[in-house]
């Protein structure tokens, strides 16, 4: 399989966490990491029925047939809502470090109530799929950027060698059927699916929840509800505003991405053919890739950045400024496969109002050879490490 740069930093962690959880969408590898980062531990999945059905007749009961000296893996451990409360009392009563790997599908732990329950006994990580350098060391990146966009980074794509339309496809039905169907805030899956379409249709904008409440003839509380269930399950993340030391009145609402861009494209039907020809259709993925990767790079490094965008009242933009202990980085987003000199506009605006230098200031292309210029450096779209803090 595929090596994950988080594999060592779990490991490690477990020998000092007594619990280790990692989170992120389905079929990002999670379940395949786990097992390869600790080959000798028993695994449980609650999402085959017997497991749940043992589970929730008698979980204790259940907990104290499966563990012992061995450790284990709980996978979709969401699906358990007590387990968490059961784990931490074995735990300090055991006192073992590295005694439970857990993998969920949804952003559960990150509520107060869990957070609390298991405060200083549990590493969380977050594995996204496959980042860019992931995909280079395995020689899966593609040659060219309308490609990896249209196809994606989910690993079994790769592995499997199944066709990506038809995959996204299944991982749809899969995760309307299985992590959607009866949430008390979703009681129309068509009309949830067509929410989906509508916030790909939105890649890069500034989210206004009442536009989509008269798109889809929903209520706002609705659309509030509906945008969170799809950050929780890591469909999409929204990006901050950048404002600090700022005086001039900017944009405050955050921008909308996807973690994985071919799958709002398979959302709304977009081959790589259409992104050829449509180069502002084109424009709109290739700055949801960047943007995702560099959040993927990050999460699989253990970094943690601030990630923002910048606009000021007069629509001057930088589409990307990622801020570590007060240090700025400024990131221009370009499609094109030929570099301009006007591409650099928002760059030089950045350089004069926000505290960029040449040093801190980066323009990503859809060319591929990356050059250092006096102004700043011009990254090509297959070397996105470059601009990493």
């Amino acid at each position: 399989m595929y090596h994950r740069l988080l594999t060592e930093k779990i490991k490690k962690s477990a020998t000092y966490n007594p619990i280790v959880a990692i989170l992120g969408p389905r079929q990002s590898g999670k379940t395949t990491l786990a097992k390869m980062a600790f080959p000798d531990y028993a695994y449980y999945s609650f999402e085959n029925m017997d497991t749940q059905a043992v589970a929730q007749a008698d979980l204790r009961g259940f907990l104290n047939s499966v563990t012992g000296k061995q450790g284990v893996i709980f996978d979709e451990f969401q699906r358990e809502p007590q387990l968490l409360s059961y784990l931490q009392g074995i735990v300090d009563e055991s006192g073992r470090m590295g005694e439970f790997v857990l993998t969920g599908s949804q952003n559960y732990l990150m509520s107060e109530h869990i957070s609390q329950s298991l405060a200083g006994r549990v590493a969380l990580f977050t594995l996204l799929p496959l980042d860019q350098q992931e995909m280079s060391l395995a020689n899966l990146l593609p040659a060219s950027a309308e490609t990896v966009l249209i196809q994606g980074c989910f690993p079994r794509i790769y592995w499997q060698k199944t066709p990506f339309d038809e995959w996204y496809d299944d991982y749809l039905f899969s995760y309307l059927e299985r992590d959607v169907r009866g949430l008390k805030h979703v009681g129309d899956l068509f009309a949830f699916k067509q929410f989906m379409k509508a916030c790909a249709l939105r890649i890069g904008q500034i989210v206004s929840y009442s536009d989509l409440a008269r798109d889809l003839q929903i209520s706002l509380p609705t659309v509030k509800n509906w945008l969170s269930l799809l950050e929780a399950s890591y469909c999409i993340f929204l990006l901050a505003p950048y404002y600090k030391n700022f005086s001039k009145r900017i944009t405050k609402s955050p921008k909308l991405y996807f973690y994985e861009t071919a799958l709002a494209a398979r959302l709304l039907g977009v081959s790589a053919e259409q992104l050829v020809m449509n180069p502002t259709m084109k424009g709109i993925f290739f700055e949801n890739y960047v943007i995702s990767d560099i959040a993927k790079q990050f999460c699989h490094s253990k970094q943690r950045p601030q990630m923002y965008f910048w606009r000021d009242s007069n629509n001057n933009e930088i589409d990307c400024i990622l801020e570590l202990e007060g240090n700025i980085r400024g990131i221009e987003i370009k499609s094109s496969t030929t570099f301009k000199a006007d591409m650099l506009n928002g760059i030089r605006f950045g350089q004069e109002h926000i505290g960029l230098t040449p040093h801190t200031s980066f323009l990503v292309y859809g060319g591929t050879i990356s050059l250092e210029q006096e102004q700043c450096s011009i990254v090509g779209w297959n070397e996105l490490k470059k601009v990493m803090l």
